[in-house]
């Protein structure tokens, strides 16, 4: 039973200190750090070059040039290079031709 006890000291120290960090971030960083839009806040869904690809119906090779050319925004995470959802999005949008040619 030592081994009990000492579990919950350890939990109950752990938990302590927890609530001393709230407590000083609480008081050391600005109200206005928090108040962030709900935009800020939403989550992206992100998918890697080879999905993109598939949902616009391109080769790799070609959505590659597109983000080097500077026309289609990515997001390095690490090693693994992500674009966003909402991004191809406008970048179809911008592809959109009103008239055609006769």
């Amino acid at each position: 039973m030592l081994g009990n006890a000492f579990l919950q000291k350890a939990c109950s120290r752990t938990l302590w200190i927890i609530d001393e960090i709230r407590i000083i971030v609480k008081t050391s960083i600005p109200t206005e750090v928090f108040m962030l839009s709900q935009e800020e806040f939403k989550p992206r869904r992100l998918v890697s070059v080879r999905e993109a690809a598939a949902l616009l119906g391109l080769s790799g090779k070609t959505l590659y040039n597109r983000i080097n050319e500077g026309i289609l925004p990515l997001f390095k995470l690490s090693r693994s290079v992500r674009i966003s959802v909402a991004d191809l999005e406008r970048y179809v949008e911008r592809c959109r031709v009103q008239k055609c040619a006769q």
